[in-house]
């Protein structure tokens, strides 16, 4: 499928898991090898329907899911450990690069994302792509994470462009009402595949 941004569009904000990278099934993979630890098992229906949160978020939702505490902090580490372990198996999402890099130097781009700086920071020089992009905020760096529409409007401000000029791709529910939220154009990526 093609994509044609309209005449007022200045910039292009990609959401990375998901979205820009192939993502998920490393996700689920160090979410389930973490959570195991803590006799969770975290199926693939479960992760799906928690995907697009910050790490803290999903264990608070694992907690009311599974009526027991858990502690977030040491869930989060672990995942992230062990999520970066699997980077190195982590692919682009062809469409959604494609118009990535065709509008590379014609746009500004941007990305952001709920995941936090150095996992992201991690991801994008695995994969080779962090000279495409002007600007990358991550949910460590705004008060508010998706659906909150924070990282869109930092990701905006930081390229300086308006919010309604841009144009956000992302693939989770919370990741478009956040956009929607910023008052951004949106394409669910899911469109595109």
């Amino acid at each position: 499928m093609t994509f044609a941004p309209g005449d007022s569009i200045k910039a292009l904000i990609f959401d990375i898991d998901g979205t820009l990278l192939d993502t998920m099934t490393v996700h689920w993979q160090a979410w389930r090898e973490t959570m195991a630890a803590y006799g969770i098992d975290m199926t693939r229906e479960l992760f799906d329907r928690l995907a697009g949160q910050t790490s803290p978020d999903i264990v608070r939702q694992l907690e009311r899911e599974f009526d027991r505490e858990l502690p977030a902090e040491e869930i989060s580490m672990a995942k992230d450990q062990a999520f970066v372990r699997h980077a190195p198996l982590i692919q682009p999402i062809a469409p959604v690069l494609e118009i990535a890099q065709r509008f590379s130097g014609t746009l500004a781009l941007g990305a952001a994302t709920n995941e936090h700086f150095g996992v992201s920071n991690i991801v994008m020089r695995t994969t080779g792509l962090t000279p495409l992009f002007q600007a990358m905020v991550t949910a460590d760096e705004v008060d508010n994470p998706k659906p909150a529409p924070d990282l869109f409007l930092e990701c905006a401000r930081r390229l300086g462009v308006a919010p309604e000029a841009c144009h956000v791709f992302e693939d989770s529910r919370y990741g478009v009402a956040a956009a929607e939220a910023a008052g951004m154009v949106v394409t669910d990526v899911h469109e595109l595949l």
